[in-house]
């Protein structure tokens, strides 16, 4: 009873604040301490990022010329070459006879590196991609077209994910329906690219992304046709991504495809750089952005070409037929 008595009734107004959680209080409080399972979840997320690695490298490969290699003697003529070929080191390959080299198409992409990069450059890189596509508007316009839309692309498929908070409805849920989006939107990238056009399919994805977004801002938070209608635009916006990326291989010859395809993706990533947008931010951006697909030519069954000459002969004969 004393000590009742003497507690006061009210506490003082003038409370100390709170003290401020450093970084490492913050971790322990919500994450726990470092064990086995957070290790492990550390590995995964850092094993994901193994395959993203994998395309820094294969540009050292796609880069690379091709080694020539002597098939000994020409047709039709009984002399062999290849002791021609050592002796002279200041004669062109290119200069001699048909048959004598297995690889004789690379003097034809050798020209093109030569005339995209100067007389005294290899021809590879960003920049000379650039400049020769620079002299043919063409292909100024496919890469201007392919990247906008990769943007609009890449604005969902990276900022989708992470607006999932703002559904109203079970957090861990929706992440898990979107992990498992991905996997149904490589299977029917896969068929898509099989039997229907480039061009048709990544308009319609990006329309039906668009429209599953907007209709996130009419249906009401908290509801199941809500999270429905944004793992629908998640899926059709991961199966664009999938068709654009193979749709930019398709619409470059070799001698410049590396550095477009290059390109792209890096628009692709660049539209998920700022990702916190509403969804109607989303729907409109994937839905405009996606109908720049239409400047683009039908790729579906062609051959693919080596140089900007062949890929200019092949555009002649299709619109001449």
């Amino acid at each position: 009873m004393a000590d009742a008595a003497t507690t006061p009734l009210l506490t003082s107004h003038e409370a100390k604040p709170a003290k401020a959680l450093s970084i490492d209080d913050a971790i322990e409080t919500y994450i726990g301490a470092t064990g086995a399972r957070q290790l492990l979840t550390a590995m995964l997320l850092a094993f994901a990022w193994a395959f993203e690695a994998q395309q820094v490298f294969m540009p050292v490969f796609t880069d690379a010329e091709p080694t020539w290699h002597c098939t000994g003697v020409a047709a039709g003529d009984p002399g062999s070459f290849c002791s021609l070929a050592a002796a002279s080191a200041s004669s062109s390959a290119c200069a001699l006879p048909p048959g004598t080299f297995s690889m004789l198409h690379a003097c034809a992409t050798e020209r093109e590196d030569d005339a995209a990069g100067g007389a005294g450059g290899g021809g590879g890189g960003v920049f000379a991609t650039l400049r020769s596509m620079w002299e043919r508007r063409w292909a100024l316009r496919r890469l201007a077209a392919i990247m906008t839309a990769s943007f609009g692309v890449g604005m969902v498929y990276y900022g989708m994910p992470l607006n999932v908070g703002n559904l109203g409805s079970n957090l861990y849920l929706s992440v898990t329906y979107n992990a498992l989006a991905e996997f149904p939107s490589s299977v029917l990238s896969w068929l898509l690219m099989g039997r229907i056009n480039r061009r048709s399919s990544v308009v319609a994805l990006t329309a039906a992304a668009g429209v599953c977004s907007l209709a996130c801002v009419a249906i009401p938070e908290g509801t199941g046709g809500r999270m429905a209608a944004e793992v629908l635009s998640f899926f059709a916006t991961c199966t664009a991504f999938n068709i654009i990326l193979m749709y930019s291989i398709e619409l470059f010859p070799t001698s410049v495809r590396n550095s477009a395809v290059g390109m792209v993706r890096q628009a692709l990533v660049l539209g998920g750089v700022r990702s916190y947008w509403s969804f109607g931010v989303f729907g409109l951006t994937v839905g405009c952005l996606g109908l720049f697909v239409t400047c683009l030519p039908e790729t579906k069954g062609r051959r693919l070409s080596d140089t900007m000459e062949d890929e200019e002969e092949a555009a002649a004969v299709l619109s001449g037929g």
